[in-house]
């Protein structure tokens, strides 16, 4: 069986049998809600908080949209439910590449006509909706 020994931020140490995730380990550490954590580090490297830890030993810290690589998997995260949203106002849309920045991300899409004021807060609207139906992050 898998063994897995996680030591966590604060010092304390958890061990667990069989394939265990960041969030599981998230879960079990802390009561409080654990939304404001969007990545883990997994012995100095970057870690979905879904991937399964390695077995063995593992020293695992949670990151928040106060550092940059969560920060940047927020805004990435951000820009692809943009383009769902777009894509699915103007299925004719084509999209092209919408990264990260410094400041935020943005999004270069191929439309046959500007967006208008209008077209920013339906697209606004349908971003809040896909971000409610809470669909699983892959």
């Amino acid at each position: 069986m898998v063994k897995v020994k996680v030591t966590l931020p604060d010092g304390s140490v958890r061990e667990y049998d069989g394939q265990v995730t960041p969030l599981q380990v998230l879960r079990d550490w802390r009561l409080e809600s654990e939304k404001e954590f969007l990545l883990a580090e997994v012995n100095g490297k970057i870690w979905d908080l879904f991937r399964p830890l390695p077995k063995g030993e593992v020293n695992l810290k949670f990151l928040t949209f106060n550092d940059l690589p969560a920060r940047d998997a927020y805004r990435h995260t951000t820009a692809h439910i943009l383009a769902q949203a777009v894509k699915e106002i103007f299925p004719e849309a084509k999209l092209a590449i919408g990264p990260p920045i410094e400041d935020g991300y943005y999004y270069d899409f191929d439309v046959p006509r500007p967006f208008t004021p209008q077209d920013l807060e339906q697209i606004e609207q349908k971003m809040r909706e896909i971000v409610a139906a809470d669909y699983p992050l892959e």
